[in-house]
């Protein structure tokens, strides 16, 4: 029990370090950062179902292991190179550190991104959504929300991470 409480312990520790690395060094945001993070131990769980048990001592055959299962459950292409990204950069960071020798994913090719064609809104259907707030001051501000991601290509994260200050009203622009 001793012996795997110390293991925790100090993937604990890479993982934390990792995390500061991440923000510090990548200006990682919020939301790839809780991505990578959760791949991580994602992969550190397959291990330990592998008896393999510690990310320092994953190997190339585990990886490509991780990344047949992962396509054999149905995830899209997308999914599955986000996580072999983060795990390309959790071992780049482990072997920059001297704690692993050498990064078992730096061979691994990403799986080709099958392209979706892309569906747009026809103007009815545009006129249909800002038409659906109400004139009380929450419809108002949500019109305007719409408005703002219509005209602008804005992502949701981005408005809900919008400042007052990040709006330049008089020369029309905002910040993201």
């Amino acid at each position: 029990m001793k012996q795997r409480e110390l293991m925790e312990n100090k993937m604990n520790d890479y993982l934390e370090q990792f995390k500061k690395y991440l923000v510090s060094e990548r200006r990682m945001s919020e939301n790839s950062l809780q991505a990578y993070c959760r791949d991580v131990l994602e992969y550190s769980r397959f291990l330990q179902e592998k008896n393999i048990g510690r990310l320092d001592e994953g190997s190339n055959t585990e990886v490509v292991s991780f990344v047949l299962k992962l396509k054999n459950e149905g995830k899209s292409s997308a999914t599955v190179n986000r996580k072999v990204a983060s795990l390309r950069a959790f071992y780049n960071f482990m072997a920059a550190k001297g704690y692993v020798k050498e990064n078992p994913v730096v061979n691994i090719k990403s799986p080709k991104i099958e392209r979706k064609e892309l569906e747009y809104l026809t103007i009815e259907e545009v006129d249909k959504l800002l038409l659906l707030p109400d004139d009380s001051l929450k419809g108002q501000r949500d019109k305007a929300i719409l408005e703002l991601m219509y005209a602008t290509g804005i992502r949701v994260s981005e408005v809900i991470e919008a400042k007052v200050e990040d709006i330049n009203l008089r020369l029309g622009f905002i910040t993201c």
